[in-house]
């Protein structure tokens, strides 16, 4: 019977335990409106962004924040709303509507306009918070034209932005990355 009593107290011990750790909070990144009023400029055909890739140790559910020289940390409580890579797919085709005149960009699921349609590519090489610290974005973009092999523009960009110690903040301090991406790219768009 006693032996009963401590399996029912040591079950009941982990199920409160259980309870008592810190829910899980979902993120997503923001689109960020420019800094200076934009040129509401027109291009010679409305661009997409058709992928936006990230690195594999970045490409999971918990936020990932580097730690120091060769360490990341997970944030177990503090995880993405979606694929890392979708998110700031999103964020930045938004980024671009918001600096680019009105039909200047198509989005992801909308059909391609009968004309002609430039896409952009982009490899984010870096794209992590530290613990404190910067968030740091370093990336490579492409921009295509209607032929299935036309480079017309390559270009890379590293970033920093200052970021609070916490995980809001470095969530933010991302979302204001992809914003500066953006500022960066709408000029070379042609």
């Amino acid at each position: 019977m006693h032996a009963r009593r401590i399996l029912v107290a040591i079950g009941l011990s982990a199920l409160l335990a259980a309870c008592a750790s810190a829910p899980t909070r979902f993120h997503t990144l923001d689109p960020v409106a420019p800094a200076s009023p934009v040129a509401q400029r027109l291009l010679p055909a409305p661009v997409r962004v058709d992928s936006v890739v990230v690195p594999p140790e970045l490409d999971r559910p918990q936020i990932v924040r580097r730690a120091g020289p060769g360490r990341l940390d997970l944030a177990d409580d503090d995880r993405w709303a979606g694929p890392l890579d979708e998110l700031a797919r999103g964020a930045l085709a938004s980024d671009l509507a918001l600096r680019l005149a009105a039909g200047a960009t198509v989005r992801q699921d909308d059909p391609a306009p009968p004309r002609l349609l430039h896409r952009i590519d982009v490899v984010l090489e870096r794209f992590e918070g530290a613990t404190p610290g910067p968030v740091t974005l370093v990336a490579r973009w492409t921009l295509l034209g209607d032929g299935p092999d036309q480079v017309l523009a390559r270009h890379e960009e590293r970033i920093e932005v200052p970021a609070d110690a916490d995980i809001d903040g470095t969530v933010t301090a991302m979302s204001t990355a992809l914003g500066l991406l953006a500022d960066r790219m709408v000029p070379q768009l042609r």
